[in-house]
């Protein structure tokens, strides 16, 4: 009867009667069910049929009914038939992985097993796949793709801590592997380990500069765990970076985040420092090396406050304050009363390396953004020992050699890509003979004052009221708010407004006394003040004629304010 059934069944299916087919087939199956031929038969006319559910029903049957014959081999081949099938179903490919390894085959057997856990990571079945990736991993531990799938999976199920311990042990047979270095560094970041995520991120880095934004999310972590300090220095090491790649915005974000937690954070300080150094803003800069100074002072961080102190006065040479502190930071820590200044160019300590427990070649590569900063004052030494030997020393010529050496101390402190330094840490070999420039140098600036004032007390004399205004507005903006100035502008503001009384008391006199046959005589003081509001009128359109004595004290006078050309013409 089962032959007859078969052969009618056959018929059917030669025909293309394939559901007349199919129901002889499970008759016959009903009384013979370990038939493979049957079952076959059934899978194939299903899988004609697109019915992929009954068709992989009946390979399964088959796959089981060859395990149990002992034919593995054929078991595989049905098994992979029904992967072809069911390509989604992690469980087929379990089996096939199984079954590879029972035949031998053990790179099909990995790669089975690995294919099985994706597809249960993408059904979002972590702990099968983990599993399944583990499985892969017993048969090599040295696979990159199982381990890395299996820690991946570990991480995304909270296990991060077991996934650390096998990337320990995979660094120590690959060190160079960029993939676990970044793997390891999620797993710090997710255990919430800042120390270890940023020994992670430092070899990762090494490894690929490309991976430097991951600084960032260290920093947030340290942000997290309230290490300021720590944040401050992953920061810096990645500060670089964003200002070379245009993200400077996001470099201060990050330093007023440290800030808003502790205004006198000293390393976040520092950034802020190098922030508006290279943006060139002069007074933001000076601002922040202010702050700075004034939280090491209030840190008692001795060498932070001498170093802001020192670069306040190379912005902001005349500014008496920043030496007189200096000076009492000298004798409070029994040091010779210095203020350094560098006279040949030696590299600066970075403001994040000191902080680094450990080291590594990326700090020394690709991180430093203090370079080095000297400053020349050989020029204006010179200028000095000339003043104090040649009394007779034109004004104008130690002017010029003044600012010769001053300009060159300044373009020195340029860095390579055209910004200016800004921050060094102090040297402390040279403190004596700096100390002794400094005083040197603040004795000539008062010297210098000295001979401006006299100066501007001669165009006082001469009754130059408004151009002795303008110079001491020129020397204020020079020297800063100084008492001598002061004093004396208030000196000359009085006698001017006394002489301009006495000027408009006398005007009506001189109206009743005028006849219309002789020229009015003009007042050389009243003509001196008109000529000084217009600077730019050239002087033959005043009648200045005859007054010689005018014209020499004038021309001695723009011969001491270094005005060459005005003076000759006075002269003439």
């Amino acid at each position: 009867a089962i032959s007859c059934f078969t052969a009618a069944a056959e018929n059917y299916e030669k025909q293309g009667f394939t559901k007349k087919a199919i129901a002889i087939y499970q008759k016959i199956l009903r009384n013979k069910p370990e038939s493979i031929e049957v079952c076959l038969r059934l899978a194939h006319l299903y899988e004609n049929e697109k019915s992929f559910a009954e068709a992989r029903q009946y390979y399964t049957k088959v796959a089981e009914q060859y395990k149990k014959a002992g034919r593995k081999d054929k078991a595989l081949e049905i098994w992979k038939k029904i992967a072809e099938i069911d390509p989604h179903s992690a469980e087929v490919y379990l089996k096939i992985g199984e079954t590879c390894l029972q035949e031998g085959q053990k790179d099909e057997a990995i790669k089975a097993f690995i294919d099985a856990g994706h597809k249960f990571f993408l059904r979002e079945k972590i702990d099968q796949a983990i599993q399944a990736y583990h499985k892969a991993y017993e048969i090599d531990p040295d696979n990159l793709i199982a381990l890395s799938s299996l820690i991946r999976a570990q991480i995304k199920n909270g296990y991060a801590d077991e996934a650390v311990s096998l990337l320990e042990e995979a660094l120590n047979k690959q060190p160079y592997n960029r993939e676990f270095w970044a793997l390891l560094l999620d797993c710090h970041l997710e255990l919430e380990n800042p120390f270890q995520a940023e020994k992670a991120v430092i070899k990762l880095t090494e490894q690929e500069p490309a991976n430097y934004p991951r600084f960032l999310e260290v920093t947030r972590l340290y942000l997290k765990t309230s290490d300021l300090v720590g944040a401050a220095r992953v920061l810096s090491m990645v500060s670089e970076h964003l200002l070379l790649s245009g993200q400077s915005a996001e470099l201060l974000n990050w330093i007023e985040q440290i800030l808003a937690k502790d205004p006198e954070q000293i390393d976040a300080l520092k950034l802020l420092v190098r922030y508006y150094s290279y943006l060139q803003d002069e007074r933001e800069t000076q601002n922040t090396l202010e702050r700075l100074a004034e939280a090491a002072r209030l840190n008692n961080n001795t060498e932070e406050e001498k170093a802001a102190l020192i670069q306040l006065l190379k912005i902001a040479p005349y500014e008496v304050r920043y030496s007189a502190r200096l000076n009492e930071i000298a004798n409070k820590t029994s040091v010779p009363e210095n203020v350094p200044v560098k006279t040949e160019p030696t590299p600066a300590e970075d403001f994040h390396i000191s902080a680094l427990p450990y080291e590594s070649p990326i700090i020394e590569k690709g991180f430093d953004f203090v370079d080095s900063a000297n400053t020349n004052v050989q020029s204006f030494t010179q200028s000095l020992e000339n003043l104090q030997t040649n009394g007779n020393l034109d004004l104008v010529e130690s002017e010029q050699l003044f600012g010769a050496s001053y300009e060159a101390s300044k373009e020195e402190t340029l860095m390579e890509n055209g910004h200016t330094e800004i921050y060094v840490e102090p040297s402390e070999k040279s403190h004596a003979s700096d100390l002794q420039r400094e005083e040197e140098l603040q004795k000539a600036l008062k010297a210098r004052l000295s001979e401006e004032l006299e100066a501007v007390r001669k165009y006082r004399e001469l009754g130059g009221y408004d151009l002795a205004l303008k110079a001491l507005a020129s020397l204020e903006a020079e020297f800063g708010n100084v008492e001598e100035i002061v004093n004396l502008r208030t000196e000359i503001e009085r006698e001017a407004a006394a002489s301009l009384q006495s000027s408009q008391k006398e005007e009506p006199v001189k109206k009743e006394t005028k006849t219309p046959k002789k020229p009015k005589k003009v007042d050389t003081s009243e003509l001196f003040g008109d000529i000084i509001e217009e600077l730019g009128l050239e002087q033959e359109e005043v009648d200045v004629t005859g007054d010689y004595d005018t014209h020499y004290q004038m021309g001695i006078a723009y011969k001491e304010m270094g005005l060459i050309e005005d003076a000759i013409s006075e002269f003439q």
